[in-house]
């Protein structure tokens, strides 16, 4: 755990979910290598076979919520200058397409909001295959929701590239 301003580096999105889950705003379940965070405020739901890849990941979380109609959002934890207000901002945003995502500039990242016809070809992914490989394949249901600071996507452990959005 990548310690930054005095905590892990995934507190700081975390935090602002927590805060936005306890105003009703949203759920929260974090998915996790096993045995990983034991003081975790939300929903932990380990991932055994997290070596695999964040395919892994993204069908383990899927298969913790409910089943609903409502959209499924993905965050990095490793964005901890995504700041709270826009993590309100991107979930209340009312969007006609399917796939509204943050962006800065032209540049895309996460987080990414899907709905939940797009979960079949979620669950089908494998290997370090993220759902940039579903957002490909239905470009004309994306929608960019511009974020006010660009540094809000970068990533700490590799700098914003475009190969690093899951």
């Amino acid at each position: 755990n990548t310690l930054l301003d005095g905590k892990p580096m995934y507190r700081h999105v975390l935090d602002h979910l927590t805060a936005l889950a306890a105003e009703g705003l949203c759920d929260v379940t974090l998915v996790s290598r096993p045995g990983l965070l034991t003081d975790c405020p939300v929903k932990v739901t380990e991932n055994p076979d997290a070596a695999e890849g964040i395919a892994s990941s993204i069908r383990v979380g899927l298969s913790a919520l409910p089943r609903d109609d409502s959209p499924v959002a993905f965050f990095v934890a490793d964005q901890p200058r995504l700041k709270k207000e826009s993590i309100r901002a991107f979930l209340l945003a009312v969007t006609s397409c399917g796939i509204p995502r943050a962006g800065y500039c032209g540049k895309q990242g996460n987080p990414v909001r899907f709905d939940r016809k797009y979960e079949p070809e979620l669950m089908s992914l494998h290997g370090d295959v993220g759902g940039k490989a579903v957002i490909r394949l239905h470009p004309r249901d994306i929608e960019i929701f511009e974020l006010s600071d660009g540094r809000e996507l970068e990533d700490i452990d590799h700098p914003l590239r475009e190969d690093a959005i899951p």
